[in-house]
C-alpha cells in the first residue's frame, strides 16, 4: 500500500470516528477527529461540513462558516450547506453575506428556497435594510424592505 493509500485510510478512520462521536454529541470529541482526518486529507467536504456542524453546536460561528466555505470550494451547488451558512451568517449579523448565500439557493434549487429558505431570506433582507437606513442609505433600505415584503409578504410579523 503507498503513502496516498495510507494517508486516505487514516483520514477515513478518523472521519468515523468523529461520525461516531458528533451522533453522541460530543462536539469536541468529534472536531477533534475531523480535524485529524482533515489534516490527512485536506480535500474531504463531507468532514469539513460535518466538523462546520459541530463547531456550530459549540457556538464557534466563525469557524462553522469557515468550515462550511471550504466544503463549498469542494462542492458549490450543495444547498444544505448554503442554508447552514446563510443562518449563520444572519446569527453573526452579516446579513449581505446571509442574502448573498439565500439567492444562490433560490437560484439553485428554487423549490428548496420556497420551502425553507423564503422567510430566513426575507428576514436577512430586513435586516441588511435595517443596516443601509443606518448608514443613510434609504434607497438601498427601501428596496431590501420591498423585497421582503415580495418574497414573504404573509410573514410581516415575523420581521
Amino acid at each position: 500500500m503507498n503513502y496516498i493509500d495510507d494517508s486516505s485510510a487514516a483520514a477515513r478512520s478518523h472521519a468515523q470516528m468523529g461520525y461516531q462521536s458528533e451522533q453522541k454529541k460530543l462536539w469536541k470529541s468529534a472536531i477533534a477527529d475531523y480535524s485529524l482526518a482533515l489534516a490527512q486529507v485536506p480535500n474531504l467536504e463531507a468532514v469539513h461540513w460535518h466538523r462546520g456542524l459541530c463547531y456550530e453546536q459549540i457556538g464557534d460561528y466563525v469557524r462553522a462558516i469557515e468550515d462550511y466555505s471550504s466544503a463549498l470550494e469542494l462542492d458549490p451547488g450543495n444547498t444544505a450547506i448554503i442554508r447552514n451558512r446563510a443562518a449563520l451568517f444572519s446569527k453573526q449579523k452579516q446579513y449581505v453575506e446571509a442574502v448573498v448565500d439565500y439567492q444562490l439557493i433560490a437560484h439553485l434549487s428554487p423549490s428548496e428556497w420556497q420551502n425553507l429558505c423564503r422567510i430566513p431570506h426575507a428576514e436577512s433582507l430586513y435586516w441588511r435594510g435595517a443596516q443601509k437606513a443606518q448608514d443613510n442609505n434609504f434607497e438601498g433600505a427601501i428596496a431590501d424592505l420591498n423585497e421582503a415584503m415580495r418574497i414573504a409578504p404573509h410573514a410581516a410579523d415575523r420581521i
